[in-house]
C-alpha cells in the first residue's frame, strides 16, 4: 500500500504523539525498502578515506570532485541505473559505507540518490543533499516578463508578480513593490508570499499579489522539497531589478542495508530547503525552498546520535515605513513565504534517538507547515524530535 492521499486531516490522523514516539503507521505504507547491495561500487572508505579534499558527488554520472587546485575529479563511483519505488535512480551498491568523521560531502544531480551497503552503514561525517529537480524559482528580467519565476519540482512555490514602481505622495515620488515568493511545498504545503508594499497615506491602493505556496507533494515518492518561488521584479529610477532567486528544496536519499545504520554524534545528514532571498527597493523577496525526503532502511537496527535536518527553508523579510509623509514605523514587506518541513522515514526492527531530528517548517516550527517523522517501531527517544504537525 502506497501513502498517496494529500487531504492534510487524513494525513495528520496516521500520526503520533511525540512523548512516547509509538509505532507511526506511515511507515508501512511507504514502499519496501531497495534490493540488498550487491557490492559493485567497492568500499565507500576504501575510495573516499578521510575525504581531506572532497567537496562534491555527481549522482548522474558518479564522479567526486576534490576542491584543491580549483577542482578536479578525485574518483569515480560505478552506479547502477534501477527501478525503485516505481522511479529510475541511480543506486550505489557498496560493500562498506562507513563514513569518516571528516568527510563533508554535498550530494547533487538531477535525480534521488540511492546508497546501499552489504555490511552496517556506520555514519560520521557531513552529507549534504542538493540532488533532485529543486532549484528555486528564477527572477524575471523584465523583458518582458515582471513576474518572479516558480520554484521547481512537484511542491514548487510561485512567483510573486511585478512590476514595482513610484507613485506621486505629497510633493514627492514614493515606491510600491511587486509581491513576494511562495515557499516551496513538501509534507505540507508552502506558505504564500506577501502582497506588495503600497504606503498607508497614499490612495487607491494597489497591492501587487504575491505567488501561492507549493503545494503538497506524494510523501511516498522520493524527490525533495520544492524550491520557492521567486520575487516579482521592479522598476527604480529607470532601471529594472529582477529581485532574488528562490530557495532551493532540499534534496532527496535512501540509505538501506540488511544490517545496522549507525549515525555518530559528529554526523549530520542535511536535506534542509535553503532560505528565499531579501531584496529591498521594488522588487519582492523570495520564497524559502521546501525540506527534502531522507529514507532509512536498516533491518536489525538504527540509532541517532547526529542530527537528520529536512526544515524548510524561511522565506525572505523586511520593512518598510508605513507611511510616505508621516509615520515611519516599519511594517511587513513584501516577504517571501516560508518552506515546508520535510520527510524522515526509519523502517528498522529496533530504533534509538539521542541526536536531533528536526524536520520543521521555515519558521523553525511543527505548524502550520512542518513536515513528517515516519518510523516503523516506537523510537527509544533520549534526544530531540522537532517539528512534525500533527
Amino acid at each position: 500500500m502506497k501513502f498517496v492521499t494529500s487531504n492534510r486531516a487524513t494525513r495528520v490522523a496516521f500520526l503520533v504523539a511525540l512523548g512516547s514516539v509509538a509505532w507511526s503507521p506511515m511507515a508501512s505504507a511507504f514502499t519496501k525498502a531497495p534490493p540488498v547491495s550487491d557490492g559493485s561500487s567497492g568500499s565507500f572508505d576504501g575510495q573516499i578515506g578521510s575525504g581531506s579534499c572532497l567537496a562534491w558527488i555527481n549522482v548522474d554520472n558518479g564522479q567526486v570532485w576534490c576542491t584543491d587546485s580549483g577542482g578536479f575529479v578525485w574518483v569515480t563511483l560505478p552506479f547502477k541505473t534501477i527501478t525503485y519505488n516505481g522511479q529510475s535512480v541511480h543506486a550505489f551498491n557498496f560493500t562498506d559505507l562507513n563514513m569518516e568523521s571528516t568527510v563533508n560531502l554535498t550530494v547533487y544531480g538531477s535525480a534521488s540518490a540511492v546508497f546501499l551497503a552489504q555490511q552496517n552503514i556506520s555514519l560520521a561525517g557531513q552529507f549534504k543533499f542538493q540532488n533532485g529537480t529543486i532549484a528555486g524559482g528564477v527572477p524575471s528580467n523584465g523583458n518582458p516578463n515582471v513576474n518572479g519565476g516558480p520554484g521547481s519540482g512537484v511542491g514548487g512555490g510561485f512567483g510573486g508578480q511585478g512590476e514595482g514602481g513610484q507613485v506621486q505622495a505629497c510633493n514627492f515620488g514614493w515606491f510600491f513593490t511587486a509581491g513576494g515568493g511562495g515557499g516551496g511545498g513538501n509534507f505540507s504545503v508552502g506558505l504564500p508570499g506577501h502582497k506588495g508594499y503600497w504606503a498607508a497615506d497614499i490612495p487607491n491602493p494597489q497591492h501587487l499579489p504575491a505567488g501561492p505556496g507549493g503545494t503538497v507533494e506524494v510523501s511516498s515518492t522520493l524527490q525533495g522539497g520544492g524550491g520557492g518561488g521567486a520575487g516579482g521584479g521592479g522598476n527604480y529610477g529607470g532601471n529594472y531589478y529582477g529581485g532574488a532567486p528562490g530557495g532551493n528544496g532540499g534534496g532527496s536519499v535512501v540509505f538501506s542495508t540488511p544490517g545496522t545504520i549507525s549515525i555518530a554524534s559528529t554526523g549530520i545528514m542535511d536535506a534542509r530547503g535553503i532560505n528565499g532571498g531579501v531584496v529591498q527597493g521594488t522588487s519582492g523577496s523570495s520564497g524559502g525552498g521546501a525540506g527534502g525526503d531522507e529514507w532509512f532502511f536498516a533491518r536489525t537496527g538504527f540509532t541517532n546520535a547526529g542530527q537528520l535536518l529536512t526544515t524548510g527553508g524561511a522565506g525572505g523579510t523586511n520593512t518598510y515605513p508605513k507611511t510616505a509623509c508621516g509615520d515611519q514605523s516599519p511594517v511587513r514587506g513584501p516577504n517571501g513565504g516560508d518552506g515546508s518541513g520535510g520527510v524522515v522515514l526509519i523502517k528498522s526492527a529496533t530504533i534509538a534517538n539521542s541526536g536531533t531530528i528536526n524536520v520543521a517548517g521555515g519558521d523553525g516550527k511543527a505548524k502550520p507547515n512542518g513536515g513528517l517523522v515516519a518510523h516503523s517501531t516506537q523510537i527509544d527517544n533520549t534526544g530531540q524530535i522537532i517539528g512534525q504537525i500533527h
